[in-house]
């Protein structure tokens, strides 16, 4: 029963999550994928690509989201930010769900790449 308490003590939330994936960093790389998905990007970027030349691909996955009306500000130690419209903030779900209204996905990411 203790071990259990324990257990429920270690578990983390959405948010705490979204941080342990690498902060920006790991957002970025994940963002990438999906607005490659949808058309919005010609390539996509791994964690290490965004680490090793984030002045190349931060300002391309920034353009990515401004073709669907987003802008997406990027901290390296913190997830991602989403604004729409007015400057309004958005979730990441709610920033995926415009993309995904306006661009259909038309491709997926190779199986290999997403090990």
């Amino acid at each position: 029963m203790a071990d259990e308490k324990l257990l429920q003590d270690e578990l983390l939330s959405d948010e705490q999550l979204d941080e342990v994936i690498g902060g920006s960093i790991g957002n970025c790389a994940l963002d990438s994928r999906f607005l490659y998905e949808h058309g919005l990007m010609d390539n996509f970027h791994s964690a290490d690509d965004f680490f090793n030349n984030w002045e190349s691909y931060y300002p391309e996955l920034q353009a990515a989201w401004k073709k669907a009306g987003i802008f997406m500000d990027s901290q390296i130690e913190f997830p991602n930010s989403y604004f729409a419209g007015s400057g309004n903030r958005i979730s990441w779900e709610e920033a995926s769900k415009i993309v995904s209204e306006k661009f259909p996905k038309i491709r997926s990411v190779p199986k290999k790449f997403l090990e």
